[in-house]
């Protein structure tokens, strides 16, 4: 992907597959866990402010199984790999915030998802809400502590949730969400290898 970030609607041309999956993750029966923080894999957080839900469907450098939801997911996933000419997958999960009545600040902290590996994040939303996606101009170099967030951040697009919208940037940029204002913001977040010489072993 030679963009910086790319916003495509309506990405699943397939309507009646992307109601499946809108339905399966707004389904009662689907599995969320809940997170002290959804930018942070072990923030110490003392605010609500910063909690969400997710479902890990599948990490390529963890030894355990995918999602059993993963198997409906793969096929956009897989589409989403080819749209940003990447050769794997790292890493996919689902993520849900949802309006809080009182919050300090409705963004999230910024962070860079893989900061180890060149790679291509991807958010598609599932379903519509307010709650921006911020991706910034500012970068982290590969192997770079993404725990040191920039003081100069400078945003370089700013994307609203849309049902069947995804949002493709490159992985090395500083970005964050936006907790909703009403109701949820629901969307699958995932990651592309783009470069076949760091190869990441699958288990």
């Amino acid at each position: 992907m030679k963009e910086e970030y790319r916003v495509i609607d309506n990405f699943i041309a397939d309507k009646e597959y992307y109601k499946e999956l809108e339905n399966g993750i707004m389904s009662w029966e689907f599995p969320w866990n809940y997170l002290d923080s959804v930018t942070k894999v072990a923030a110490e957080v003392d605010s609500i402010d910063t909690s969400g839900m997710s479902h890990l469907l599948y990490y390529v450098e963890r030894e355990e199984e995918p999602s059993q939801y993963y198997k409906y997911i793969h096929p956009l996933l897989e589409q989403i790999m080819e749209e940003a000419g990447a050769c794997k997958i790292l890493r996919a999960r689902v993520d849900a915030v949802l309006s809080l009545q009182y919050f300090s600040n409705p963004e999230f902290e910024p962070h860079v998802d893989l900061s180890h590996l060149p790679n291509i994040s991807a958010v598609f939303y599932i379903g519509d809400s307010d709650g921006d996606t911020i991706i910034y101009r500012n970068t982290l170099p590969v192997g770079g502590r993404d725990g040191d967030v920039p003081g100069n951040l400078e945003e370089l697009v700013r994307v609203s949730p849309k049902a069947n919208r995804l949002v493709l940037f490159k992985g090395e940029h500083w970005h964050t969400g936006c907790r909703p204002t009403n109701g949820r913001r629901v969307l699958i977040n995932s990651n592309y290898l783009v470069n076949e010489n760091n190869q990441v072993e699958h288990n």
